[in-house]
Parts: C-alpha cells; structure tokens; sequence
C-alpha cells in the first residue's frame, strides 16, 4: 500500500470543498497574514485554479509543512473545521487546537471586563 504524500492529502482534503466553499478557501488564503519571506499566491491565479492547479500552488509557493499550515488555517477561517483537524491530523502538520466545548467558532475571543466607579467593587464581564 502506498503512502499518501502531503501533496495527495491537500488535494484530497481540497476535493471535500464544494464550489462555494472552495471560493471562500481561495478568499481567505489571499487574505492571511503570511510569515516572513512569503508572498501571496495573486487573486488572479487563485480565482481561476481547479483543486489539482490549487494544490500545486500551495505546495511550490509555501513548500510542504507550510502549505500544509495555511490550508489548515484557511479552512479553520471558513468555518470547515472537521477538514482541517483531519489534515493536521493525517499529516502530521500544521498547527491544530481542538476548539472548547460552547466556544463560537472564531479564532480570537475578546474579554471586556467593565468597572463601574459608582458600583466597585462590582465589575461586569462582557465576552465580544
């Protein structure tokens, strides 16, 4: 039996995208920050991509390992979260935290903790 390579995991990971998702993939992935010495794969290129052009793109423009983290990224963005911890998971790869139960999907939660001067030592917590 042979071993599937990081290139067939993102195309078969890429291939469980229906089109609509697909595109917000695309979106999102032209918007992420991206580390140092990385560039953007051009909104050009991505609009007109199939899974297998998309798939190589990723793997010559990020490399392996990286590729592999901003798919799971992206597709954590997207809300397609069950992909992205079978990605991380299969590969081995990029970065996966297992979300907490009651917790909305979104990658940063901002906590406000309100004081009122009138109402110390009272104080009020506002999660955003």
């Amino acid at each position: 039996m042979v071993k599937n390579t990081l290139r067939d995991h993102l195309l078969l990971t890429l291939e469980d995208l229906g089109e609509d998702e697909l595109k917000k993939f695309k979106f999102k992935l032209h918007e992420m920050p991206l580390k140092e010495g990385y560039e953007h794969i051009g909104r050009g290129t991505l609009k007109k991509v199939d899974v297998i052009d998309l798939t190589d793109k990723l793997i010559s423009c990020y490399e392996g390992n990286y590729a592999v983290e901003m798919t799971v990224e992206a597709l954590k963005s997207i809300n397609e979260r069950d992909l992205a911890e079978k990605l991380a998971k299969a590969t081995g790869n990029g970065k996966w935290q297992p979300q907490e139960k009651n917790q909305p999907p979104s990658l940063n939660i901002l906590h406000v903790w309100i004081c009122f001067p009138f109402s110390l030592p009272s104080c009020s917590f506002f999660p955003f």
